[in-house]
């Protein structure tokens, strides 16, 4: 049965139009699968015993500001991954519409920091 991914909105587009939902839905079909859980599908967290403390007495994981991470290049690596996903997507895309939004995507990436704090949470499965 597994899990299906599907997209969470924090807030809604500060433009909605046709072009941009047939866009949008176009990129979702190319991510979202990527990101569906099979059974038997098991997630790991690094964390301490405090960590776990949290987790298991407040049932809450929380995300941590990249300042306080030991390695600054997993920001630089996780841009890479993303950029490499949206050129790829974009390079295997026919509509110029859809082309156009994975190409402000990409520059959405690149910019990101320079306006935004990332807050992360490090998990692994297999």
């Amino acid at each position: 049965m597994g899990l299906k991914a599907f997209p969470q909105y924090l807030y809604a587009p500060a433009i909605e139009n046709e072009a941009l939902r047939g866009a949008e839905n176009a990129f979702n079909s190319f991510w979202l699968p990527m990101h569906d859980i099979s059974d038997g599908f098991q997630l790991y967290h690094y964390t301490d015993l405090l960590g776990l403390r949290g987790i298991v007495w407040n049932r809450e994981l929380w995300l941590s500001h990249v300042s306080s991470f030991n390695d600054p290049g997993e920001i630089e690596y996780g841009k890479k991954l993303a950029r490499d996903v949206v050129t790829r997507a974009m390079q295997d895309e026919e509509r110029k519409t859809v082309r156009d939004f994975y190409g402000l995507l990409r520059e959405a990436i690149e910019n990101f920091s320079k306006f935004h704090h990332y807050f992360l949470i490090c998990l692994w499965g297999c």
